[in-house]
C-alpha cells in the first residue's frame, strides 16, 4: 500500500511539473540600479542584468521565479568604493493580466568596487530578500517586460538596498 501512494505521489509531481513547463518562460533583462535607504549618498546609480525562468501553476495566478542577476553601482565620494552585486534568487509571482507582484529570497555575493577598494578585499555572502512589480506587453509569441523591484542585504557591518529599473524580453 505505501509502495502505491509514494508512485500516486510520485506521478502527480511529474505531471504537475510537465504542466509548469509547458506554461513556463525564460526572460533577460537590463536596466538601472539605483541605490536606496540609508547608503543612498554612498553610491551612484549604475547598471543591472538578469536573467530568470518563470514557471506558473495550471490553476490560478500563483508561479514561481529562479534567476540570477548582476548590479553594479559605483562610489559617490572621492573614496571611489562602489558595489558588484551578484544574486541567485527564487521568488512566488502573482500574475494578473498585464502585471506581475513578486517576492523572494536570494544568496546574494557583494563587494567593493572601484580604484578605492582596499587591495585584496574580499567578497561578503549574504542572504537578502526582494520584492517588486512589472507590466507585460504581449508582442506576438514574445512579450517585453518592464519591471522593478527593491533588493535589501543586510551583514555584521553594512546594509545594502538598492532599486533595479529593468526591461526585457520573455520568451
Amino acid at each position: 500500500m505505501a509502495v502505491r501512494s509514494y508512485l500516486h505521489g510520485l506521478a502527480l509531481g511529474l505531471a504537475a511539473v510537465g504542466v509548469m513547463e509547458a506554461q513556463s518562460a525564460l526572460s533577460v533583462a537590463a536596466g538601472t540600479a539605483t541605490p536606496v535607504g540609508p547608503k543612498a549618498s554612498a553610491y551612484r546609480g549604475g547598471a543591472h542584468g538578469r536573467m530568470a525562468w518563470d514557471g506558473k501553476v495550471p490553476v490560478g495566478p500563483f508561479g514561481m521565479r529562479i534567476e540570477t542577476t548582476f548590479s553594479q553601482m559605483a562610489g559617490a565620494d572621492s573614496t571611489n568604493q562602489g558595489r558588484r552585486v551578484l544574486a541567485g534568487l527564487f521568488g512566488v509571482t502573482w500574475s494578473g493580466e498585464s502585471v506581475y507582484a513578486l517576492a523572494g529570497i536570494g544568496a546574494y555575493r557583494w563587494q567593493c568596487w572601484g580604484g578605492g577598494c582596499a587591495a585584496g578585499a574580499s567578497a561578503a555572502h549574504d542572504m537578502g530578500l526582494n520584492a517588486g512589480l512589472a507590466y507585460v506587453f504581449p508582442i506576438g509569441d514574445f512579450a517585453a517586460v518592464v519591471e522593478a523591484r527593491v533588493h535589501i542585504l543586510v551583514n555584521n557591518t553594512e546594509r545594502l538596498a538598492f532599486v533595479p529599473l529593468t526591461l526585457g524580453i520573455a520568451f
